[in-house]
């Protein structure tokens, strides 16, 4: 313990300055007593390092304005990253060893290490710096802070300040290509849709039939014909989609290729007209709800940025009880098993056909008969994100 507290002690500006003053004070003894030439050049040489440390420890280092920016807001897994650091002063002292320490998320990078850059400023009162992060890895990453280090160019003393900036950068899964196949590839096009209603568009009025609402009564036809008429609207052709995740891995690299397939096969369903839900086994509720569009693109990349090992809670229940009709069903999985293939088997039918894709690499094999069920495909994905069905 009290070993711990001289170290602290030892570590403060306060105790570095005091030292340089017992030197100061010692050379001047030197110097009274030895006289002559030399011993009063070493104290007159000495004096005006001790008065540029003295004035270090009165410069208000704290305020000094720092502000981060990031190079892009839609930062994908894989890619680098620039970091940009404005640092603002009022007073344009001249700081000979001026060093500026950024603390890079250690959810970001594979090794620790800081964002650090040596300066010398003299009269600026502003100056903009650069760092590149290379190889930034998917997830929710926070900066917290920045290190500001000055001291002497002799390196009798040092002072040191953190001041606080928080910074929040999602890195989103990488996004692999995987092409828009043609009517005979199955395992990205469904057959299956829905027909709804699209209540903007009027195409015309016909006899009411029982079950009608009574809000979609064409009052004016009815009135001029005498008989009861509705609305009728024209039908939209919706394909239905929903991705369930079991990403249970062993190894981190299998989790990160089984998100980042997951989020390539949301790309490409969403950019060609489908609605999509979002989905993990062992789960009743959703991850993302059923929805299209850019808007549930950028929601889905913002819940798997955010998905880590730890969510996964698998339990031996691959098959929800609540399918709803018209919805093709894809699963992706990092390990696959002959009980969760007869499972999935037995579940696939025409109103709820079922595709499951194995994050597999070169060397796994997998013995499985699919040619069971025909409304039933299972695929592998290997590193390349190529996908091949299995007819083993």
């Amino acid at each position: 313990m009290i070993k711990k507290m001289i170290v602290k002690v030892r570590e403060t500006p306060y105790f570095k300055l005091f030292n340089i003053t017992i030197l100061l004070a010692l050379s001047f003894i030197f110097a009274m007593f030895q006289g002559g030439f030399v011993s009063w050049f070493i104290f007159y040489s000495f004096l005006p390092i001790v008065l540029y440390i003295v004035l270090l420890q009165l410069y208000p280092l704290r305020l000094i304005h720092v502000k981060r920016k990031i190079s892009t807001k839609l930062a994908k897994a894989g890619e680098t990253l620039t970091i940009e650091l404005t640092l603002k002063r009022r007073w344009p002292f001249p700081l000979f060893l001026f060093t500026i320490m950024d603390a890079i998320p250690s959810t970001m990078i594979e090794s620790s290490q800081q964002g650090k850059m040596m300066v010398l400023l003299w009269g600026k009162r502003q100056i903009t710096l650069h760092y590149v992060i290379p190889q930034i890895q998917r997830g929710e990453h926070t900066f917290e802070f920045v290190t500001l280090l000055i001291g002497d160019p002799f390196g009798f003393y040092q002072k040191k300040v953190r001041i606080p900036f928080r910074t929040v950068v999602i890195v989103y899964p990488a996004i692999h290509a995987i092409p828009y196949p043609q009517k005979d590839q199955q395992y990205i096009v469904p057959a299956y849709y829905d027909l709804e209603m699209d209540l903007s568009n009027l195409s015309g009025t016909r006899a009411y039939q029982s079950g009608d609402r009574l809000s979609w009564l064409d009052w004016k036809s009815t009135a001029r014909t005498n008989q009861l008429a509705t609305k009728q609207f024209d039908t939209i052709k919706q394909r239905h989609v929903t991705i369930v995740m079991d990403l249970e891995a062993h190894h981190d690299n299998q989790f990160e290729r089984g998100v980042s397939f997951c989020a390539s096969l949301a790309q490409t369903l969403l950019k060609n007209g489908y609605t999509l839900e979002l989905k993990q086994t062992g789960s009743t509720s959703s991850l993302v709800p059923r929805g299209s569009g850019d808007y549930q693109m950028s929601i889905i990349y913002q819940t798997l940025a955010r998905l880590s090992p730890n969510d996964q809670d698998n339990p031996d229940g691959y098959v929800y009880n609540d399918r709803q009709q018209g919805t093709v069903y894809y699963y992706v999985m990092v390990h696959f098993s002959e009980h969760q293939f007869r499972l999935l088997e037995k579940a696939a039918t025409e109103a709820h056909p079922i595709h499951v894709f194995v994050m597999m690499d070169k060397e796994d094999k997998m013995h499985l008969d699919v040619a069971g069920s025909p409304f039933f495909h299972l695929y592998r994905i290997g590193q390349s994100r190529q996908v091949t069905e299995s007819h083993e």
